[in-house]
């Protein structure tokens, strides 16, 4: 036994190096449980490198690229802000590579991992936050902005989401007839995945922002968290279309659900003031209720 595990031994620093780029991949690609894994992969590599026995590279330079490792590693985890302090350490790095390309007999692992950290550096200078952040993680980058922010916050989050869209109505919508599809065949987690592509690459369509805070206020487990998130989607198709009636009233729904009731009143009034000329048929067809019961709010 003894004759099999040293080549793992002596092997641990690549091992772990590969270790935490697959939890990076399949973090990225969606798979779940590694965005929990990501932390303790990088952090079992970082010290299998620092602490490592390999004499290619001085312990003094296993300190320095490995703060560049830390630092790349804190911006793909939104730990530093994308802003100009990417550029600061990219520069810094080149200068540090061209200063010991010739000082250091790196070998092959230590080449895959300067490529790593320039490349992690390099994604992050040229990227924006929207190509930078659906590179690194599988949910959207509307998605995450729209989670980062609260209900309040809704036109600053709305304000970094117009900063960096790129409008792609042919994949929208073809994203969003997927949506419907799955929707319509109960497959919800897949329905919810795809409202979220559709609106990333077209986040100015009101019908798929009302679908998806509908899906999340009919079909999902209803909590708090989820009827706050239902009612950001219905404000934006309201903010896009303010015609929209029907995002109103789910609107309504959701606020009723969070005991809002004077905000859910309003709504309802605002779906009255529009549609009250519908005849009974066509008011209880559009919204499933009788105009007499959509009524009992405005007269208790």
């Amino acid at each position: 036994m003894s004759d099999i595990f040293p080549p793992l031994k002596v092997y641990k620093l690549q091992i772990s190096f590969l270790l935490f780029i697959v939890v990076l991949v399949l973090r990225a690609i969606g798979v779940a449980y590694f965005s929990i894994l990501l932390y303790p992969a990088f952090l079992i590599f970082l010290l299998n490198f620092i602490f490592s026995s390999d004499q290619k590279i001085h312990f003094n330079q296993r300190i320095i690229v490995s703060s560049f490792l830390l630092l790349a590693f804190a911006f793909i985890q939104y730990l530093i802000p994308l802003k100009i302090f990417p550029s600061i350490v990219l520069v810094i790095w080149t200068g540090y590579l061209i200063l010991t390309n010739k000082s250091s007999n790196k070998g092959f692992f230590n080449y895959a991992l300067y490529f790593t950290i320039s490349f992690l550096l390099l994604s992050a200078v040229l990227f924006n936050p929207r190509q930078f952040h659906n590179f690194y993680r599988s949910t959207t980058y509307e998605e995450y902005i729209r989670s980062a922010y609260s209900e309040l916050m809704s036109p600053v989050a709305d304000l970094y989401i117009d900063k960096y869209k790129k409008i792609d109505t042919e994949k929208s919508n073809e994203y969003l007839n997927e949506a419907m599809l799955a929707d319509s065949l109960k497959d919800y987690m897949r329905a919810l995945d795809l409202y979220n592509k559709s609106i990333d690459v077209n986040p100015d369509n009101p019908v798929a922002y009302h679908l998806r805070g509908f899906l999340k206020l009919n079909t999902l487990d209803l909590d708090l968290e989820i009827a706050y998130s239902a009612v950001k989607d219905f404000n934006r198709a309201i903010k896009l279309d303010t015609t929209f009636t029907m995002a109103y009233y789910h609107r309504s729904i959701a606020l009723g659900y969070l005991n809002k009731k004077g905000r859910s009143f309003l709504d309802r009034k605002v779906v009255w003031e529009k549609d009250s000329v519908l005849s009974e048929e066509d008011f209880k067809v559009r919204y499933g209720v009788s105009k007499k019961s959509f009524l009992i709010p405005f007269n208790s």
